[in-house]
C-alpha cells in the first residue's frame, strides 16, 4: 500500500509539469486512464505520455491535447520515434476525453487525426494532420465504402519531421492498411497523401530500420497467403501503391499457416538491427506476442536472420510455465536501443492477465547474433490497477536510437609518436571520442578527447600519442553520447622502437655508480656483469624513478657490463671501475 501512495503522489506532482521538454535518452510509455475512473474500450480516453528513466523512475507526465484515444483499446497507441530518434507522431482522434466511439449518421463520423512532436515537448505540435472520414475512423454509415471498426494502431514519424506512416486494421481495404503522409515543411500543406497498401488491410504498426519500411499485421492463424504478420515492403520507403509491394518476411513463424505446420503468432510492436557485416540489411528481430492465439499465450521472440534470407527463431521469453499457459503476460509494446558492441536493451509493456494490471518490462540480450538462451526479465512498473493501462512504448524525441558505428580503429608507430586513426557512421547524440592508453593491458587511462562531429555520413579522425614508453601498450576508444553513456572499442597494442636511454656517472667509477634514466613506467631492472656474462650485482626499482644509484666498492679494478631492463626493453653499457 505504501508503495502505491508514493507512486500516486510522483504521478500527481508531475502533473503540473505537463508541457516541459523531453529528457533524451528516457522512456515514454502510452498511457490511457488515471485510476479514477473505469476505463473502457469503446469510450475515449485522454492520452498521456508518461515519461521514466531507464530504471523505471517517473520524470514527468505529458497530457495530449487536440486528440484523444479509444481508452480500453489495446490495439492502439503504438508510436515509434523517426529513425534519427528526433520526432514522435501520436496518433489518436479528433474527439473529446469521455465521448464514445460511434457512427456518424449525419457527417464525418470520428475522424483519426496525428500530430507530430520534437524534443521540445507536447505543447508545441510541430506538424497536425486529419486523416479524411472513414479512414482508421468509425466514418459515416450514410456513405457507401465506409465501415464501423477501422482504427489507427501505430505510426512512426519520418527524419525530417514532415510527415509519418500509419498503420491500422479495417475490413474494408480502403480504409485501413498501411497510409503516408507527407507535409510540406514551409508551408504545412499536404503534399502526399497515399495509401501505399491495398491489399491487406488489417495491418498493425509499422517500422523503419536501417532505411527499410516493415509492418506487424493481425494474421494470427495466416490462413491466406495474402495475410501478413511481419512484411517487408517491396521498395523501402515506398510513398504510392505502385512501389508498394508487401510480403511477410521469410521463415516458418511468418510465411507458413498454421493449418500447415506453423506456429501461431500474433506481433504488435517489433524491434529490427542490422548486427552482421556479412549479412545485407537487418539480420535480428525482437517480436511481442500479444497471446491472443490458440495455443500461444504471449511473449517476446528472438530471429536471427541466415544467409539464405530465413528468419530462424533463437529463444522465446515468457513468464509462466511454457508457451501455452494462459498466466503469460500479453506482450504488446517493444522498443530497444543497440550499443556498439552487438548489445541490446530492450523495455516492453504488458498485459497481466492474473494480476488485472499493466507492467514495463526490461532485458538485455548480450549478443545479439549469437545469444540463444532467453535472458531474464526485471519488472520496472507495475500499473496500480486495470484502470491505469500501459499501450506502447517509445523513446523520447532526441534520443539515439542506433549506436555510433566504428567502422574502423587503427593505430601504428611513427616515429616518436603512436598515430591512431578511427572512422565512424551515424554519429547522433555523439559527445567526443577518448583516447585511453595502458602500458600492462589492464588499467587505463586518459590520453586525449577529439570532439565528435555529430551529423550522419562518415567521418575519420586522427590524432597522435607520444611515444613515452618501453614495450607494449594497449590503447582503446572510449565514445560517449551526448547523455553520458558510453561504449569501448577493442583494444589495440603496439610496439614501442624506441630504445632506453640511460647514462652512467662517474665512469670510470670508483665507489657509487649513478645511472641516470627516463621515468620509468612499470619496472626497471639493473645487473652489473663481468666481461663472462657472470651477474655480479643487481638492483629494481619501480614505476616513476629516474636514476638509480649502486654501490660498486667491493668490485676489484676492471671492465664491467651494466645491462639495464627498462620497461620491458634491454640496453647495456661498459664502465670502467678504478
Amino acid at each position: 500500500m505504501k508503495k502505491l501512495y508514493t507512486f500516486l503522489c510522483a504521478f500527481l506532482l508531475t502533473l503540473t509539469a505537463i508541457g516541459q521538454v523531453f529528457s533524451p535518452g528516457n522512456l515514454l510509455v502510452v498511457r490511457t486512464g488515471d485510476n479514477t475512473a473505469t476505463v473502457s474500450a469503446g469510450t475515449y480516453s485522454t492520452i498521456y505520455l508518461d515519461e521514466y528513466t531507464t530504471d523505471g523512475a517517473l520524470v514527468n507526465s505529458h497530457t495530449i491535447t487536440g486528440l484523444v484515444g479509444d481508452g480500453g483499446s489495446t490495439n492502439e497507441g503504438f508510436f515509434q520515434l523517426s529513425p534519427n530518434g528526433k520526432y514522435l507522431a501520436v496518433a489518436g482522434y479528433a474527439k473529446n476525453a469521455g465521448s464514445s466511439r460511434s457512427i456518424s449518421t449525419t457527417g464525418t463520423g470520428d475522424l483519426a487525426k496525428v500530430q507530430i512532436y520534437g524534443a521540445a515537448g507536447v505543447s508545441n505540435v510541430l506538424r497536425s494532420y486529419t486523416f479524411p472520414a472513414g479512414v482508421f475512423s468509425t466514418g459515416d454509415q450514410t456513405i457507401a465504402g465506409q465501415v464501423t471498426n477501422s482504427r489507427l494502431s501505430g505510426t512512426v514519424a519520418l527524419n525530417d519531421g514532415t510527415g509519418f506512416y500509419a498503420g491500422g486494421g479495417s475490413t474494408n481495404t480502403n480504409n485501413g492498411g498501411i497510409f503516408y503522409v507527407n507535409n510540406n515543411e514551409s508551408t504545412g500543406s499536404t503534399e502526399v497523401f497515399s495509401q501505399v497498401q491495398t491489399v491487406q488491410s488489417n495491418l498493425r504498426i509499422p517500422g523503419i530500420f536501417n532505411g527499410q519500411l516493415f509492418t506487424s499485421g493481425n494474421a494470427a492463424a495466416l490462413g491466406n497467403a495474402a495475410a501478413i504478420r511481419l512484411g517487408i515492403f517491396s521498395t523501402a520507403m515506398p510513398s504510392d501503391p505502385a512501389s508498394a509491394g508487401l510480403s511477410n518476411l521469410q521463415g516458418a513463424d511468418f510465411s507458413i499457416a498454421v493449418a500447415s505446420g506453423g506456429v501461431p503468432l500474433n506481433i504488435c510492436q517489433f524491434v529490427m538491427a542490422d548486427a552482421s557485416t556479412s549479412i545485407a540489411g537487418n539480420d535480428v528481430l525482437f517480436a511481442t506476442d500479444d497471446g491472443s492465439t490458440a495455443g500461444n499465450k504471449g511473449g517476446i521472440k528472438k530471429y536471427v536472420k541466415d544467409a539464405s534470407g530465413n528468419w530462424n527463431l533463437k529463444y522465446q521469453l515468457y513468464t509462466g510455465t511454457g508457451l501455452s499457459d494462459v498466466n503469460n503476460l500479453k506482450f504488446r509494446g517493444l522498443v530497444g536501443q543497440v550499443n556498439s558492441q552487438n548489445k541490446i536493451t530492450l523495455f516492453a509493456t504488458a498485459f497481466d492477465p492474473v494480476n488485472n494490471t499493466y507492467k514495463v518490462l526490461k532485458f538485455n540480450d548480450e549478443d545479439m547474433l549469437s545469444s540463444s538462451a532467453a535472458p531474464a526479465l526485471t519488472t520496472l512498473l507495475t500499473s496500480p490497477s486495470a484502470n491505469y493501462i500501459f499501450k506502447g512504448i517509445s523513446f523520447t524525441p532526441g534520443s539515439s536510437l542506433l549506436p555510433l558505428k566504428l567502422s574502423s580503429f587503427n593505430i601504428e608507430h611513427q616515429f616518436d609518436n603512436v598515430l591512431l586513426t578511427w572512422t565512424t557512421e551515424q554519429e547522433k547524440n555523439t559527445s567526443r571520442f577518448e583516447v585511453e592508453r595502458s602500458l600492462d593491458g589492464k588499467i587505463f587511462g586518459l590520453r586525449m578527447t577529439k570532439k565528435s562531429m555529430n551529423t550522419d555520413g562518415k567521418h575519420t579522425y586522427s590524432t597522435t600519442d607520444k611515444i613515452d614508453f618501453y614495450g607494449t601498450a594497449y590503447y582503446r576508444l572510449k565514445m560517449i553520447d551526448l547523455d553520458g553513456t558510453f561504449t569501448y572499442s577493442n583494444i589495440k597494442p603496439v610496439q614501442s622502437k624506441k630504445m632506453p636511454v640511460f647514462t652512467l656517472y662517474p665512469n670510470p667509477v670508483n665507489d657509487q655508480l649513478t645511472i641516470s634514466h627516463e621515468k620509468i613506467t612499470s619496472y626497471a631492472r639493473f645487473e652489473i656483469l663481468s666481461m663472462d656474462g657472470k651477474i655480479l650485482q643487481s638492483k629494481s626499482t619501480g614505476p616513476d624513478s629516474s636514476s638509480t644509484v649502486i654501490n660498486l666498492r667491493s668490485l676489484p679494478k676492471g671492465s664491467y657490463i651494466v645491462k639495464a631492463i627498462l620497461d620491458g626493453s634491454l640496453v647495456s653499457k661498459k664502465i670502467i671501475k678504478n
